[in-house]
């Protein structure tokens, strides 16, 4: 009767190590998909480089999904830094609405906005428009009565920007590296006590 083979220890700890890869991989695969579903800036009224005959009376911005009530933001700037922005934003679902204060001039302006996405992630941009006579958005500079936040948040152009901290994917290797180490260390432990239970 021919007696069963046991697995080599070398060729059990090459499978354990490659089973703690694989499952690292898939969590860094699985966390990346929702870590990139930030809300995004689908349209916004006035449009970006817009030029309007008339002031508008508020600004409007939508979204791709509803965005959270808390950590709103929008300025709206023109040429010699003054906010006409005028009370807090209003939220609806995926749109967000900013009044605007009576009396602006014809020139341009700088709408600078910043809301937290539905993921919790805060996201921001910024657009231009002009009213009357037509000027450049490059004109405007930064104004110190705007909200410090939105001011730091906002970028040039219309696009939008999130704040994710550290990579998934570099966590995802750390968690690897640390999943082979603890693996590693156990398999040894094993290995050392099967060795002293040997006659």
């Amino acid at each position: 009767m021919s007696e069963t083979k046991r697995p080599r220890p070398r060729s059990r700890w090459a499978g354990g190590a490659l089973a703690s890869v694989a499952m690292a991989f898939a969590v860094v695969v699985s966390s990346t998909v929702p870590a990139n579903a930030h809300d995004q800036i689908l349209s916004t009224t006035p449009a970006d480089g817009q030029n309007v005959s008339t002031a508008p009376t508020e600004i409007s911005l939508q979204f791709t999904e509803e965005v959270l009530s808390v950590g709103a933001i929008v300025v709206v700037v023109d040429s010699g830094g003054t906010d006409w922005a005028d009370g807090t934003v209003r939220l609806d679902g995926t749109e967000a609405t900013q009044t605007l204060k009576p009396g602006q001039p014809d020139g341009a302006y700088q709408v600078r906005w910043r809301v937290v996405s539905a993921d919790g992630h805060p996201v921001s941009g910024a657009f231009a428009f002009s009213v009357g006579v037509l000027a450049s958005a490059d004109s405007i500079p930064p104004t110190a009565t705007a909200d410090p936040a939105a001011e730091s948040a906002a970028t040039p152009g219309a696009a939008t920007t999130a704040d994710d901290g550290i990579p998934i994917l570099v966590v995802g290797l750390i968690g690897a590296l640390i999943g082979i180490a603890v693996f590693t260390l156990v398999a040894l432990l094993v290995r050392k006590r099967t060795g002293l239970r040997r006659p």
